[in-house]
Formats: C-alpha cells, structure tokens, sequence
C-alpha cells in the first residue's frame, strides 16, 4: 500500500468513526468524495497524486481536533481548498454535495482561493486579511502552508522555496498571531501551527544559509 493510499484510508476511516458520533461529518465524508474526484493530476514531483495534498492538510488538522472552534468547517475546507481555483469546482457543485453546509464551506474556500473566477486578489495582504473573517480560513491556510514547505525540498528550487518562506514570514505567521487573538479559543491549534512553520522557515533559511 502506498503513503498516498494509505492516507486516503486512514482519513477515510477517522471521518466514518466521527460521523457515528456526529453526523455532521456525513458532509465531511462527501467533501472528500468531491474532492477525490476533482482534484485530478499529479504534485509537482509527478508521482504523488493531487489529492494527497488536501489529504494531509486534513489529517494534520485532525491532529489539533480538540483546539478547533469547528472542526467540520475546517475539515471540509481543507479537503476542498484547492478545487475552485485548481479544478473548476463550482458553488454549485459544492451545494449539490454539501447542502445545509455549502454556503459556509464555499465562502471558506472562496477566502484560501487567489483567483478562482469570482474574487480576484488585488495584493496579498488583502487575501491574508481576508482569511480573518472566519476561524476556519486562518487554521486550513497554515496547514496548507505547512505541508507545502515540508514537501518541497527536492522538488521546487532553492528560490521558490526562499519565496515560500519569506511569504510565510512576512504574511501567514503575522495573519495566525492575528487570528489567535480574534479567536483565543483556538490558541492552541493556531500555536501549534505556528511553531511548525517557524520551525520550518529557519531550517530552509539555515539550508540555504539565508538566516
């Protein structure tokens, strides 16, 4: 069984048991089948399918469960953050899946999308500031964030992963200090988060002696 299968499975079957609890997570469990299906292709490296990427985002954020204000919310969002600016995935398609939850889950995900046909970015700092509207969208960008730098040693050059980190730096550490704030009761996950991509940002500066 591959890493990737392996995640599929292993997420697959936390989400099942939750929605024996909760049924909420029913509309977890048809994110995932949305995202599953939509989000096609592969990672940069050429072997790792796309999905695996929302995969761990979500089975990161599992692992700060009890810090999360809604763990739905965040669980569906991650799985589907990429899909309207990446894969052409509609508020419509996400409504057909998500029913009572899709007008929140599309916001969220509109909010974690540069340019995806209805909202396009004048700056950064604008799609950062963005993300504080809602406790969600700040927790799904910094998972996000931190799975794409613990991915891209040996895939992206030397630069564009001194540009990830200096956007982190600069934009996602600053929008996280804010969102812990705007929502304490999420201090843990938010802290959590933000000593990862702290962690992550001085071993790449440190690699390529830029400290």
């Amino acid at each position: 069984m591959t890493k990737y299968e392996k995640n599929k499975l292993t997420l697959r079957r936390w989400l099942l048991g939750a929605s024996t609890v909760n049924k909420a997570y029913d509309t977890v469990n048809r994110a995932f089948d949305l995202a599953e299906t939509r989000t096609v292709g592969f990672r940069k490296d050429k072997v790792t399918p796309n999905f695996n990427h929302p995969l761990e985002v979500t089975l990161y954020l599992t692992t700060l469960h009890h810090g999360l204000r809604n763990p739905v919310f965040c669980y569906a969002g991650a799985l589907l953050h990429d899909v309207k600016e990446d894969f052409g995935v509609t508020d419509e398609d996400i409504a057909e899946k998500l029913a009572y939850l899709a007008p929140d889950v599309c916001k969220i995900v509109e909010r974690l999308s540069k340019n995806s046909g209805i909202r396009k970015v004048v700056s950064l700092q604008e799609y950062f500031d963005a993300m504080l509207e809602d406790p969600a969208s700040p927790i799904i960008k910094g998972a996000d964030r931190v799975n794409n730098q613990g991915t891209m040693l040996g895939t992206f050059t030397p630069e564009k992963q001194m540009e990830y980190v200096e956007e982190t730096d600069k934009y996602i550490l600053p929008m996280l200090k804010k969102a812990r704030k705007l929502y304490p009761d999420q201090e843990s996950a938010i802290q959590n988060i933000r000593y990862v991509l702290s962690t992550q940002v001085s071993f790449v500066r440190a690699m390529h002696q830029k400290i």
